[in-house]
Parts: structure tokens; sequence; C-alpha cells
């Protein structure tokens, strides 16, 4: 089977802005859609709705190009609600949110990509055959700011004493409880093995939270990132980002090696031709 691969938020933006010449962005992508399918991942899509619905509409267009950027490799798979994605690869049940199914999702991309202004993405909608679809911004922003909300809480109470830090069993349970799995010491063992990534970077953010100096506001993306680490539930998923102190967070990890630098892929590529 082809290994699966998805992109962080912070890569999008630099090859939107040009901070990622075309150059590299043609070497690197054209070795990644050879060596695997791409993906797009809910919470990139969501991160990047973010910044739409948050800047003005005189920097629609300009918000508009990352999203576009997202789109533009080839067929548009994605990589659902990262929960509902552990409970279907980790233990075969089925999803329970359908509204971020992937035929919903393309639907999302042909009115993001086809949408002139900011009016008529949330209120006019762009037609798509005998029918105009819209995207609620706001509910976007307020879907991802309770998330956001409730990580930095967690981590202040670490930080404050309130709560003490999670052993894997206590973390692996915790989880098991949001994704509505039996905490049977089987599913346990199986979580854990699952979402490995996220358990170590989890324990690395409440180390980094403990000291005072460690601004939330300024870190909140390490929310974002917790997130996509949870897709390396499914063995062939390959997680490709820009935030070079990421592996580091992760090197005690089984899943390490599925975690891949940016920076790190121009030399590969470079070297296989590409």
């Amino acid at each position: 089977m082809k290994k699966k691969v998805f992109l962080d938020t912070q890569i999008l933006e630099y090859a939107a802005t040009g901070n990622i010449s075309k150059r590299e962005w043609d070497h690197v992508t054209r070795y990644l859609q050879c060596e695997y399918r791409y993906y797009i991942s809910l919470h990139t899509l969501y991160e990047l709705l973010v910044g739409l619905a948050l800047g003005s509409n005189d920097y629609f267009s300009h918000n508009q190009k990352r999203l576009k950027v997202l789109f533009s490799l080839g067929a548009r798979r994605y990589l659902g609600l990262a929960g509902d994605f552990v409970r279907v690869h980790a233990f075969g049940l089925p999803g329970r949110i359908h509204h971020f199914d992937p035929e919903h999702l393309r639907i999302w991309a042909r009115v993001i990509v086809g949408a002139r202004d900011r009016w008529q993405l949330e209120r006019e909608g762009v037609g798509l055959g005998t029918r105009a679809y819209g995207i609620k911004l706001d509910e976007v922003v307020s879907q991802v700011d309770r998330g956001k909300a409730q990580h930095v809480k967690s981590l202040e109470e670490l930080r404050d004493g309130v709560s003490k830090r999670s052993n894997q069993e206590i973390w692996s349970t915790s989880l098991l409880n949001l994704i509505e799995v039996p905490a049977t010491p089987e599913n346990v063992t199986r979580i854990l093995n699952a979402t490995d990534a996220a358990f170590w970077y989890s324990s690395a953010l409440y180390d980094l939270a403990k000291a005072r100096n460690y601004n939330f506001d300024e870190r909140d993306s390490d929310w974002l990132d917790y997130h996509q680490l949870l897709y390396l539930a499914d063995p062939t998923v390959h997680f490709v980002t820009a935030e070079v102190k990421l592996p580091a967070r992760i090197k005690k990890s089984v899943q390490r090696d599925r975690v891949l630098v940016w920076k790190d892929l121009i030399s590969i590529a470079a070297k296989r031709g590409f």
C-alpha cells in the first residue's frame, strides 16, 4: 500500500508568501507525489480557515491563496476529525461526526477556491450545480478557539499545581473516553501504540508548561500539532512539518520516523533527482 502524506499549516503559509520558492516547492512536492499519496488534514484546513475568518476582506485573496496551495497537489483526499480517525484506524469503529466526511470536505474545497470575497463565502454562497454553498467561518473559529482554550487551561492547571501530570495509562484512558471507546486494559495498550507520538508530544508540552516564561498565547499552534500527530494512528500516514523542534519533542516515540521536516526533504528530493 502506498504511503500517505499531509502538510502542516506553516509550510502552506511559506509557499503562499514566497518564503518557500516555487522551485523548491516544485522539487519537494514532485518527490512527495511520487513516493506518497497526498492527503489534506482537516486540522490544517481549519487553521487556514481561521486565518481567512480573522483577516479583513482586503486580505481575503492573500489568505485564500494559502488554501489554494493546500488544494493544489492533485487529488483531494482528506484526513477527517482526528478523534474519529483514531476510532476508525486503531479500533475499526465507525466515525461519529459525518459532516467532516470526505464528500463534504470536497464541497468545502470547491467553495473556498471559488469564492470571490468573504461575503460570497459566508453569506451569498458559491454556486455548484443547481445549489449555492457557503461556510460559516464564525463557527469554525469558535470550534478552534474552544479546543485551544481547553488545551491552554490543562497546561496552566498543571503548571499551577491544580492537576498532576498524566502517565501513559491515565493519558490513554482520557483519550479513550474522549473518542467513546471502552477503557479496557487491551484498549489502553492499543491506543497508546497507535498514538505514541501524540503522547510523547503531550509529555514534552507538560515539561515546557512548567516554565514560567512559557507563553501560552504565542504557542497555541502546539494544540494543532498535537492533533496532527494523532493521524499517525494509521501506520501508512506521514506528517511533513516546517517546525524543526517538533521531532525532538517526540524523539522517544516509535512513530518519530514518520514525522518529516521540510528542510530535510529539500536535500532528499535533490538527491533523488526531483
